[in-house]
C-alpha cells in the first residue's frame, strides 16, 4: 500500500480514485441482509495533528490535496477544525493501528468568531472508524448543531468503533434523498438541547425518504430528542439491534419505514416525555408515508421483539414529586388503534418485550433536576440546570474510564436476545 505521510496546508498532488460499491437491498430487507463491505484505498494518508494555534485544518486540507484515500489520524491527536469540511471525496478517516486515546475532530471557530453549523459536509461515500468526535468548540466552548451532514442523494456513511458527543440539533443530518447510514459498535451520548428539547435526534432525515437507516451494537445516552427522526418520510430499511439506549427522552415515531427490525436492546428511561393527549400510544404508526413513496404498504413490515424497556427508581421519583400541568399526560398506552390493526394482520410483530430493571455497573447520573423542570411545564429557555453528563468534568474522554452499562449475568436480560444470549450493546 503505497503511503503518505501529511504534514501541512502544502500540497500533495491528487491521486488514483476510490471506487466504492454499495450494499444494495432486495425489495424487502430481512435480518442479516445487511453487510458492510471492507472499504479502502490504494493510498494512505497519515495526516499530523493540528495545534489550534499556528495549525487547524489539516485533516481538510489533506482531502482536499489528496481526494479519494483513506486517512489514518494519530492517536492522542487532535484535529481541529475552522469553518466546515466539505468533503467531495470517497474517504476512510481512521485512527492509527494501536492503543491509547482515540485521535479527536473537534471544531474551532474562525478569527471572526464565526462557526458553521455542522463539522462535514458529506458529497460521497465516507467511513470513520476510531476516532472521537467533539461537537463543541474549541475555543469557544460552544455546542455546534450536528457533527455530520450528507448533501448528496444516494451517498454512504459508516461509523464504526466511533465516539460521538454533543450537538444541539442531531449527530446526523440527511438533506437528501436515499443514503445509507450505519453506525455500529459506537457511543452517541449528550445530543442535547435542554433549551429547546425536542432537538437533540440520533439522525434526522428532515422529511426526505432513506434507503437504510442502522444503528447495532452502540451505546446511546443522554439524548433529549428521537433516535430517528422521519417527519413523513419512508426510510426503505430501519433496524435497532443489539443496543443500550439510557434517557433517551423522546418516544420513537414509526411514520414510517417500509421495514422495521427494533429488537435485542434496552431501553432505559426511555420515551418519557409528557403528550397533550391522553391516549397517545408508545407505538404509533403513520403507515400514509409507504404508499406515497412508491412502497406497497401491504408488504410493509415492522418487528419490535425482545426488548427490555423499564424505568429507573430515580425518573420515578421526579413524576411522583412534580405534578404534571394541566392537559399534560405520561404515556401509558401501548399501541394505538391503528398499530394494533397492523398487529391484526401481521404486518406488526410485537413479541418478547419486557421489563426488567436492571442495576448498571457505572451508569451516568439523571439529570433529575432538569427533568423535574421540564416536567413542570416552564419556560424550558429560562432553565439552567444542567443535562449533559461526563465521567470526570473534563473535556473529552478516557475509554477505560467511561460509564459503564454492563449488568448482572444472573438477570432474564443476560438470556433475553432472539439467540438466547444478553441483550444491550456487548464491548
Amino acid at each position: 500500500m503505497k503511503m503518505i505521510k501529511y504534514f501541512s496546508i502544502a500540497g500533495l498532488f491528487a491521486m488514483l480514485s476510490l471506487i466504492w460499491t454499495g450494499c444494495e437491498q432486495e425489495d424487502i430487507m430481512t435480518l442479516g441482509d445487511i453487510s458492510i463491505d471492507d472499504k479502502g484505498s490504494s493510498l494512505e494518508i497519515i495526516v499530523e495533528p493540528d495545534d489550534g494555534i499556528d495549525r487547524v485544518n489539516s485533516l481538510a486540507n489533506a482531502i482536499n490535496a489528496n481526494g479519494d484515500a483513506t486517512y489514518v489520524l494519530r492517536r492522542g491527536g487532535t484535529y481541529y477544525v475552522e469553518g466546515k469540511t466539505t468533503c467531495n471525496y470517497n474517504v476512510v478517516i481512521k485512527a492509527e493501528p494501536g492503543t491509547g486515546d482515540l485521535p479527536r475532530i473537534q471544531p474551532i471557530m474562525d478569527a471572526t468568531g464565526a462557526m458553521p453549523s455542522y463539522i462535514f459536509e458529506m458529497y460521497a461515500n465516507s467511513r470513520f472508524e476510531n476516532v472521537y468526535i467533539l461537537s463543541r468548540d474549541a475555543a469557544s466552548g460552544n455546542l455546534h448543531d450536528r457533527a455530520i451532514l450528507l448533501n448528496k442523494e444516494g451517498v454512504r456513511l459508516e461509523l464504526i468503533n466511533c465516539y460521538l458527543e454533543g450537538g444541539t440539533s442531531a449527530t446526523i443530518r440527511i438533506q437528501v434523498k436515499g443514503c445509507k447510514v450505519f453506525i455500529t459498535n459506537s457511543v452517541l451520548r449528550n445530543v442535547s438541547n435542554p433549551i429547546s428539547p425536542s432537538n437533540g435526534r440520533l439522525v434526522d432525515t428532515r422529511g426526505k425518504s432513506q434507503d437504510s437507516i442502522v444503528i447495532r451494537n452502540s451505546y446511546c445516552y443522554n439524548n433529549t430528542g428521537q433516535i430517528l427522526r422521519h417527519d413523513g418520510s419512508c426510510t426503505k430499511y430501519f433496524e435497532l439491534s443489539g443496543n443500550t439506549f439510557w434517557h433517551q427522552a423522546h418516544v420513537q415515531s414509526i411514520d414510517c419505514p417500509f421495514e422495521t427490525v427494533i429488537q435485542n436492546n434496552i431501553f432505559a428511561n426511555y420515551a418519557w416525555k409528557p403528550v397533550s393527549s391522553p391516549d397517545a400510544a408508545i407505538w404509533d404508526v403513520d403507515i400514509s408515508p409507504v404508499a406515497k413513496n412508491g412502497y406497497d404498504p401491504a408488504k410493509m413490515k415492522i418487528t419490535v421483539r425482545n426488548n427490555n424497556f423499564f424505568n429507573t427508581t430515580d425518573l420515578e421519583e421526579c413524576f411522583a414529586s412534580t405534578p404534571l400541568p394541566e392537559g399534560q399526560y405520561r404515556r401509558t398506552k401501548l399501541m394505538s388503534e391503528a398499530t394494533a390493526a397492523l398487529v391484526a394482520d401481521g404486518r406488526f410483530i410485537y413479541e418478547n418485550n419486557f421489563e426488567e430493571v436492571l442495576t448498571f455497573a457505572y451508569r451516568p447520573p439523571l439529570p433529575v433536576a432538569w427533568i423535574k423542570y421540564y416536567l413542570s411545564g416552564k419556560d424550558m429557555k429560562y432553565c439552567e440546570e444542567w443535562f449533559d453528563v461526563d465521567e470526570d468534568g473534563i473535556e473529552g474522554i478516557k475509554i477505560d474510564a467511561m460509564y459503564s452499562f454492563k449488568y448482572p449475568m444472573t438477570s432474564k436480560s443476560a438470556t433475553a436476545s432472539t439467540t438466547g444470549g444478553p441483550i444491550g450493546a456487548q464491548w
